[in-house]
């Protein structure tokens, strides 16, 4: 069964719910409703990336590369290790590239950074869709619908807040095989980096059964020496 629903159908969604509080604001004649509305579509869609960027590295994460925007790369950095590339096109969103690795506990960290996450948006989405004032209220109100849609477009993934808290995601078979070694993780930042050199050496630091060809193969390709 495929859970998340697509990205054109998540934005229909998404503008089919909040078209009634647009015609609320309209209606209530108080131009402040209305401009509460985009904000709050803004933090439903920046909020979970923020809290991934805080937080990711508590639940055994490892971002591998960032990136912001489609297209053509228009510039690169590095950040603490991580690649950072921002396109051409922009985005709503962050585009977040993570790997899971090995740590004590891992499933109660995971289910409880997104049991964490959910309780903040829809918290404070509740919290002010009951203020007495428009702009907060419809803030809140367009807060807690994007925060429901795009919890329904994101594939079950251990950081995938509704899907992880529902435990769909959370299953050992379902966990193990997406588990990466630390070094590995470093190896193919290396990689999209362009440094061949540092990326073998860390990847012969991992153990043979614990590489991921895809990563194998990018260095050998780079290498010149994949057939």
């Amino acid at each position: 069964m495929t859970f998340p629903i697509s990205h054109r159908l998540a934005w229909r969604l998404l503008a089919a719910l909040l078209a009634p509080v647009v015609l609320l604001a309209l209606r209530t004649g108080d131009p402040t409703a209305l401009i509460g509305i985009l904000p709050g579509v803004a933090v439903g869609l920046v909020f979970p990336d923020v809290w991934t960027l805080l937080f990711h590295r508590a639940t055994g994460a490892r971002l591998v590369i960032v990136r912001y925007g489609s297209g053509r790369r228009l510039a690169s950095a590095t950040f603490a290790g991580v690649p950072v590339e921002i396109g051409l096109v922009p985005s709503a969103e962050l585009t977040l590239f993570i790997e899971i690795t090995p740590v004590p506990w891992l499933r109660p960290r995971l289910w409880l950074n997104s049991a964490a996450l959910l309780a903040v948006q829809l918290g404070l989405g509740a919290l002010l869709a009951t203020h007495p004032n428009g702009f907060a209220r419809e803030l809140g109100i367009s807060l807690l619908v994007t925060t429901v849609v795009i919890n329904l477009r994101c594939h079950p993934a251990p950081l995938s807040p509704l899907w992880t808290v529902l435990g769909l995601t959370l299953r050992r078979h379902q966990i193990e095989h997406l588990l990466r070694h630390p070094d590995l993780v470093r190896a193919e930042r290396h990689v999209i980096r362009g440094q061949i050199g540092e990326a073998r050496r860390l990847l012969d630091l991992v153990p043979a059964s614990a590489r991921v060809n895809v990563t194998q193969a990018g260095i050998l390709l780079a290498e010149d020496r994949y057939e």
